[in-house]
């Protein structure tokens, strides 16, 4: 029963644990993304039964959502982090992948259902069925919305040709207008996949993949044809613009153009690896979006200011993450560009992972993605925490009081890389430049002249984000006796959520603007990690024996840290500050004997020379019997 008992117990701690990780800071980090936070309905997090499908459209500068809940399609407006007006859509066949699209005007939803695709308009207020075609697969299909007309794509395999059927309805009515004939397709050829339709420059571009068996190579080849019209009934009599030979695909690939330019985002399939390519029609030449991986994925993207925004799930096993990757579409024609564009890759926990995930470009950019049966979001980085800074009033020895500022660099997904900091008689001026290394976080007004200051101090991060600025004020004067003491003027913890958006120019010098500006030593300016952040706010009063014990226990921690690691020179140098601050501490020279008792049982381990030496009388033994027994 204890054994029962304590395995129950066990279970239940990992599965708190899983739950905690789930909703944990730990789960994602993109550089230029915050924080991964839950999508909350009715004040709870969303909870989505079916993770398989997911996606995000904007209308009206707000992001729907669309996922699965019970064998149906729903969809709901999302604002400040939560869901509102959750409405259901229709019932899903399973396995079915419904498409969503827009015109700007309205949403639309295409599903299958009941052997029948069914065709639905959606805005803020209603949901209305446009059309109904019965069909006896849903695979492959998709639909387009024109100006005046919706464009639906059916597959069909006819005498072992595949086709794709395109019938044309009117957009308001819903009413069958025609159907869109393809162009021929000679008799070795297997059929025509994945047709796209863009609309650019007053016209229609349409591109597909036309699939052949290679008789040579005893394997199956596709070419991608784009074709130009100013109707799509005509396609048939158009000539194509591009014909590119594109290997074997057996995913949808995604077709878009950008500055007059035509790309396809291709998913191609080498050897049981994925691999996402961009081919540049006008270039035919196919450069690697993303690493080798397992399955196949569903790229999200968006070509905007000439660059290309990508998403992808990269999986293994059961685990998956989110890749991310910005290309710049004026470079990509340079040798060796894609070589050094980094993959901004989430860390994901083992315990969690993603299945499905969206991506909306619009008056905001907006990231949702489902890990553990929950919804998540995420937006663009624009802000940065405040520093958790501790300021302390000291009397030195030479009677002069100053303070002392020391900060731990506050939790961003992209990285702190410095600080800026002013001293000034102002209360609220705001540091212009970057002054301070991420590293640099102490400064001392020892050196300073008399009077009453205020000491600023922003966090910088590497996307040149900046934080709100904190005013501290302090004072520098002539003390009536040669007494040290310590107090704590101000201690912070770092709010969060926090909203900035100022961009800093990252210029590494000084402020000179102001006769006030006060610069600590350099013998200062080095990282240095001071006593535990109280969780309380407020000045407070803390003697010195009392600081010199808070530093002590400090460098204990830290020099505990680096033995345990083994690493003694790091313990040493720890040691060394420690001397610094207590010299005549009997901690100081307890801990000086560990150190170097650990640094001799390196090189002089008792143990470990007793078996050497037993070691060597054995070898010396047999060579003397073999050295014996030759004689004889």
């Amino acid at each position: 029963m204890i054994r029962f008992a304590y395995a129950a117990a066990w279970c239940v701690a990992v599965v708190l644990s899983a739950a905690d990780r789930a909703f944990g800071e730990s789960l994602f980090r993109l550089s230029g993304w915050e924080y991964e936070k839950p999508v909350l309905y009715s004040g709870s997090p969303k909870k989505v039964a079916d993770p398989s499908f997911l996606a995000a459209m904007e209308l009206n500068k707000r992001p729907y959502l669309f996922f699965l809940d019970g064998g149906r399609l729903q969809f709901a407006g999302f604002a400040n982090g939560a869901l509102r007006d959750v409405r259901t859509i229709a019932a899903v066949e399973r396995l079915c992948v419904p498409v969503i699209r827009t015109d700007g005007q309205r949403l639309y939803a295409l599903v299958y259902a009941a052997g029948a695709f069914s065709l639905y308009r959606l805005d803020e207020k209603k949901v209305e069925l446009v059309l109904t075609r019965k069909h006896p697969n849903n695979f492959n299909a998709d639909f387009f919305l024109l100006q005046k007309d919706i464009i639906l794509v059916l597959a069909e395999v006819t005498s072992g040709i595949h086709t794709a059927q395109m019938i044309s309805y009117d957009k308001d009515t819903g009413a069958e207008s025609g159907v869109v004939p393809m162009p021929p397709v000679s008799a070795d050829y297997k059929g025509v996949f994945f047709p796209n339709i863009v609309t650019a420059d007053d016209a229609y571009f349409v591109a597909y993949l036309v699939r052949r068996y290679d008789e040579k190579a005893h394997q199956l080849n596709d070419t991608a044809v784009l074709l130009k019209t100013k109707d799509v009934r005509t396609l048939d009599s158009e000539r194509p613009l591009a014909i590119v030979p594109v290997g074997m695909n057996d995913h949808s690939p995604r077709y878009f153009v950008h500055d007059n330019e035509h790309y396809f985002i291709l998913s191609r399939k080498r050897e049981s690896y994925y691999m996402l390519k961009l081919l540049p029609l006008d270039l035919a030449i196919e450069y690697d979006l993303s690493t080798k991986f397992r399955h196949a994925v569903n790229p999200v993207f968006s070509a905007r200011d000439g660059r290309l925004e990508l998403f992808y799930l990269s999986r293994s096993g059961e685990r998956a993450e989110i890749d991310h990757r910005v290309i710049d579409l004026s470079r990509i024609h340079e040798p060796g560009y894609f070589s050094y564009i980094s993959t901004n890759r989430r860390a994901t926990d083992e315990s969690v992972a993603i299945q499905s995930f969206a991506a909306v470009w619009g008056a905001e950019r907006y990231l949702f993605f489902l890990a553990g049966g929950y919804l998540f979001w995420s937006g663009a980085d624009t802000s940065v925490l405040l520093p958790p800074i501790k300021a302390v009033e000291r009397v030195h020895p030479d009677r002069k009081i100053a303070a002392d500022f020391s900060w731990e660099p506050p939790d961003d997904p992209a990285g702190i890389e410095g600080y800026a900091y002013a001293v000034s008689a102002e209360r609220d001026a705001v540091p212009a430049f970057m002054n301070l290394s991420a590293n640099e976080r102490f400064f001392s007004s020892v050196n300073g002249t008399n009077g009453n200051y205020y000491f600023h101090l922003r966090a910088i991060d590497s996307l040149g984000n900046a934080s709100d600025t904190v005013h501290i004020p302090f004072r520098i004067a002539t003390a009536a006796s040669a007494r040290m003491t310590a107090t704590v003027l101000t201690q912070m913890t770092a709010p969060r959520p926090l909203s900035a958006s100022i961009t800093i120019p990252r210029i590494a010098e000084p402020i000179t603007n102001t006769a006030a500006v006060i610069r600590a030593p350099e013998t200062n300016t080095r990282a240095v990690r001071t006593w535990a952040v109280l969780k309380r706010s407020g000045p407070s009063a803390m003697t010195e024996e009392g600081y010199i014990d808070a530093q002590i226990a400090d460098f204990l921690a830290l020099v505990e840290k680096a033995l345990k690691k083994r690493d003694y020179f790091l313990a040493r140098y720890y040691l060394d500050r420690m001397a610094i601050i207590a010299p005549e501490r009997i901690e100081t020279h307890l801990i000086g004997q560990v150190i170097r008792r650990a640094e001799q049982d390196i090189f002089f381990r008792h143990d470990a020379l007793i078996a050497v030496g037993v070691f060597l009388f054995i070898i010396m033994g047999l060579g003397a019997a073999l050295w014996v027994a030759g004689r004889l």
